[in-house]
């Protein structure tokens, strides 16, 4: 490390800024279609996982152990989210089943901070590589399995991975093909981008292209206005319900949690489940992060599940998906030149204005370019 990149980290945010603002944006190209989506498949509104990012870029950087990492909810958490709403759901009410998933995740984020203060942070590495990598690999899985109802726009009934895997030969049958067309032609441009020079890709994320090319195809089919076009001699029908809904009023995004269950089994099941994988998980990233940072800084694991675990309780309490440390996006904030945790600010900030100034074009945002990212 030069004497002169030395001067600018000991300098701090002002001397950082372009560099910061820069890796910042571009994080947030690809991290606003990436927090919608893993909202989504987990069941949670979009505007959950909108909210996750800015809190989790706004509250995470001021509160953290780490240097350049990226805070904001990730897919590693679907399943786990997932299945807090539909436990907690009563009589299959899944916004009820969210409010409660929220209790949840305060209560997860203050024994986060208890972890944190007891400096047990580092035990999170006695979890075996390979328990760890087998999880990973049934989440995706997971994820994978529960968009395709969502690539073939059609409506999924069952209630469970077994049964939803038993009805795809099914829901193929009833395809609807304009939204299906939408669904191809963005796992094209994300398969195109991935062999494009990285001075492209950069710049243009491949997710922010993806759901870019989604946008102009529900303007041109006129998705947001229900009605049926004829493709190939069979009536398809599109509307609005293919889309993203998330509100236009900022203070509609906010959600309150809801503590009616907290002295019952379902509920501590899911308070443990967010506790112990969201910490594993984001003490793991933020390990692995540490090992790409060109300036081999090393984080406070311990303080940083403290930051983790306050900055969840503000998730809890404002209706958004737990954060982690995101390890794709903590990638690309390293590759686009951040130098400072300034940078997971940045991010926070632009994706909130984002959704201050045009929430009218989240709005046009077809759930099938989600799901294909």
């Amino acid at each position: 490390m030069s004497n002169i990149s030395e001067n600018k980290l000991k300098g701090g945010w002002r001397e950082n800024f372009k560099d910061d603002a820069i890796a910042g944006f571009i994080v947030f190209l690809i991290a606003l279609p990436l927090s919608i989506g893993i909202a989504l498949a987990a069941g949670a509104p979009a505007s959950a996982g909108i909210l996750s990012a800015i809190i989790g870029g706004v509250i995470g950087t001021l509160i953290t152990g780490t240097h350049i990492t990226i805070n904001g909810p990730a897919a590693g958490l679907i399943v786990v989210i997932g299945g807090s709403i539909t436990s907690l759901a009563d009589g299959g009410d899944l916004l009820l089943g969210f409010k409660r998933t929220l209790a949840a995740t305060v209560i997860a984020g203050a024994l986060q901070i208890l972890v944190g203060l007891f400096r047990l942070g580092k035990l999170t590495f006695l979890a075996p590589s390979s328990v760890v990598h087998g999880m990973l690999a049934a989440i995706g899985t997971i994820i994978m399995i529960k968009q395709i109802p969502i690539l073939l726009g059609v409506q999924n009934t069952a209630k469970s991975i077994h049964g939803l895997v038993a009805n795809i030969p099914n829901m193929v049958t009833q395809t609807d093909l304009p939204i299906f067309l939408i669904a191809a032609v963005c796992f094209f441009i994300l398969i195109v981008w991935s062999y494009l020079p990285k001075k492209v890709s950069r710049i243009l994320p491949g997710p922010l292209m993806a759901v870019g090319s989604g946008l102009f195809l529900s303007y041109y089919l006129g998705i947001e206005h229900p009605h049926d076009v004829n493709w190939l001699n069979h009536n398809y029908h599109i509307g609005p319900e293919f889309l993203v809904h998330v509100p236009e009023s900022v203070k509609e995004l906010f959600i309150w949690p809801q503590f009616d269950i907290v002295f019952t089994a379902p509920f501590f099941t899911s308070v443990m489940t967010i506790f112990l994988v969201g910490s594993l998980e984001s003490l793991l990233s933020a390990y692995a992060v540490d090992k790409l940072d060109p300036f081999k800084r090393k984080s406070n694991l311990d303080f940083d599940i403290i930051g983790k675990g306050i900055t969840n309780i503000f998730c809890g309490m404002l209706g958004a998906y737990p954060i982690i440390t995101e390890i794709v996006r903590s990638s690309a904030n390293i590759t686009n030149g951040a130098r400072t945790k300034w940078a997971n600010f940045y991010h926070g900030i632009f994706i909130f204005v984002f959704v201050a100034f045009l929430p009218g074009i989240i709005n046009h945002i077809p759930l099938a370019s989600l799901a294909a990212v």
